[in-house]
């Protein structure tokens, strides 16, 4: 199994710059560094070192930071300091320009954990998922956007993602990143985001492999997006970079990881273990369609820590078991194989070699052309420690 390596960190060690601003100065505009996208409904003021709309009753403030060059994967971060009111959320901005109205925005409530949104600036909120964890004021909020048909985001609580969405439909492009506030126009709230920090973020590898071996992240970069948990769907956990190795962000979780380059119909994806804890299991993945609001299909063979090996259908927070076997030594590697339409043939190999027979699927056909791995656990310790994906 080859693998690759390459930068992937946002704000900790990225190879692109970083620009900032920590609003400590006269009360009054953000200055030249900073402009009013089109579409937003007011730009921001500071007031006494904190940034604030301009103008209230407002719904969307927002402002875009014109002196830097990014790319079109591009984050954006702020700090917490102030709680507003009920009604107001402050919210980061990407993909935003001086001359379109079009552009993406979130936005987060203090001591809010049910449910984080994620919109265009038209207010069509495509994305509705579930948080782990609830802000608190000194926490530090990111948004993170990569490519392009489709579009993946990664938000990060304190550094680790926390959510995750993703756009088929609009698709914006380009832009500059900022920060500002969706609010209840009703209302005249007061609400105050701290120190901003935003750049560009790597390319997606044109080399569908990963060993992982890389410094300790909240994330595993631009190459992998993972399904979003609603709560609904048994996938509950994200996943960082540990020691070298994919880990579950949070401890019995279930999580299902996509490399963000698609292939063929036909394709394999192949891990190798690093650890594989009783009680949990590691997988591939194959035939994988993300939705919004954590929608998916996708087939999963999977090794578990009481040594048996299973494949299952994921239709859209059901799983399904195709097939169950046995396996009587360690597992190091284990690969599935997508082939064929109506049926499907899913071919799954333990240790390179084939594991039984070939399952023939004539119920769920499923056509995506992502492919990753999963991991689930009663705690964080089953790893995968790399990963290979290909046509067929």
């Amino acid at each position: 199994m080859s693998s690759a390596v390459y930068t992937i960190n946002s704000s900790n060690g990225s190879s692109f710059p970083t620009y900032s601003d920590n609003f400590s100065r006269a009360n009054g505009s953000l200055g030249p560094n900073w402009t009013e996208p089109n579409g937003a409904a007011a730009g921001l003021q500071i007031a006494n070192d904190l940034v604030y709309a301009a103008s209230v009753p407002v719904t969307h403030a927002f402002e875009v930071y014109t002196a830097g060059t990014f790319s079109n994967n591009q984050w954006t971060s702020f700090l917490i300091e102030s709680n507003g009111n009920s009604s107001s959320a402050q919210g980061a901005i990407v993909r935003a320009t001086t001359s379109s109205t079009s552009f993406y925005n979130d936005g987060l409530y203090v001591g809010n954990q049910a449910v984080y949104r994620l919109g265009n600036q038209q207010g069509n909120d495509f994305c509705a998922v579930n948080l782990l964890a609830s802000y608190a004021l000194g926490d530090t909020h990111e948004l993170d956007v990569a490519g392009s048909g489709p579009v993946f985001f990664w938000s990060k609580h304190n550094g680790t993602v926390d959510a995750t969405c993703y756009d088929n439909t609009y698709n914006f492009t380009g832009g500059m990143p900022g920060l500002g506030m969706a609010q209840d126009p009703n209302t005249s709230p007061a609400i105050a985001d701290g120190a901003w920090q935003g750049g560009s973020l790597p390319d997606f590898s044109s080399s569908p492999s990963d060993n992982f071996t890389r410094a300790n992240a909240g994330w595993l970069g631009v190459n992998w997006w993972f399904l979003p948990g609603t709560g609904t769907n048994s996938i509950s956990s994200f996943f960082v970079l540990n020691s070298n190795a994919a880990a579950l962000s949070i401890p019995a979780g279930t999580g299902i990881a996509i490399w963000t380059t698609p292939f063929n119909a036909n394709h394999s994806s192949a891990i190798t273990v690093g650890a594989l804890q009783l009680g949990g299991w590691v997988g591939a993945v194959t035939r994988l369609t993300p939705g919004a609001n954590g929608s998916a299909t996708f087939y999963l063979a999977l090794a578990e820590g009481n040594g048996t090996v299973d494949l299952f259908a994921f239709n859209n927070g059901s799983w399904q078991l195709l097939s169950s076997g046995t396996y009587g030594s360690a597992i190091n590697t284990l690969e599935l194989d997508a082939t064929g339409t109506s049926p499907v043939s899913l071919v799954i190999k333990v240790n390179g070699a084939q594991f039984g027979s070939a399952t023939s699927d004539s119920t769920y056909n499923f056509t995506g052309t992502y492919a990753g791995f999963g991991i689930a656990g009663t705690g964080t310790s089953s790893t995968v420690t790399a990963w290979q994906g290909g046509n067929l």
